[in-house]
Order: C-alpha cells, then structure tokens, then sequence
C-alpha cells in the first residue's frame, strides 16, 4: 500500500539525484525520506513490535538485514 508507493517515490527521487542533483532536489528528497521514516518508525514498527512473537521479529530482522539496499549517492 502506501508505505510500498513511498519507498517508489523514494527510489525515483535519488534515481533523479544521480542523474541531476540539485539543492531543490536534495532537500525535497531528505524531507520525504525523513517523513517516510517516522511513519514506518511510529506505525509500522510499532505494531509490528506489539502484534509479533520475539523470534519473528529477530527473524524478519535478520532477513531485512540480508536484503536490504544500500543506497549511496
């Protein structure tokens, strides 16, 4: 849903930095990203933390870890 829609928007927005950086840019991006990481901090997280057993949590952790991304610009 949403959360997935923002992590696209995320991705096109440095997709659009590493093609064209500009300040504009740049602090459009870090102000989404920073928006987008409080919702997942304060939501998602959250709920996540009070509805999963411990171990699935440690399990999903570890796989996130795995997989992740890492963007550097």
């Amino acid at each position: 849903g949403e959360l997935i829609e923002e992590h696209r928007d995320l991705e096109r927005m440095v997709d659009d930095l590493r093609t064209e950086p500009t300040e504009d840019r740049l602090l459009a991006f870090s102000h989404r990203l920073r928006v987008h990481i409080r919702k997942e901090e304060n939501d998602l997280f959250q709920f996540a933390q009070q509805s999963l057993p411990a171990e699935t949590l440690a399990a999903v952790g570890k796989l996130l870890d795995e997989r992740v991304v890492r963007i550097c610009l």
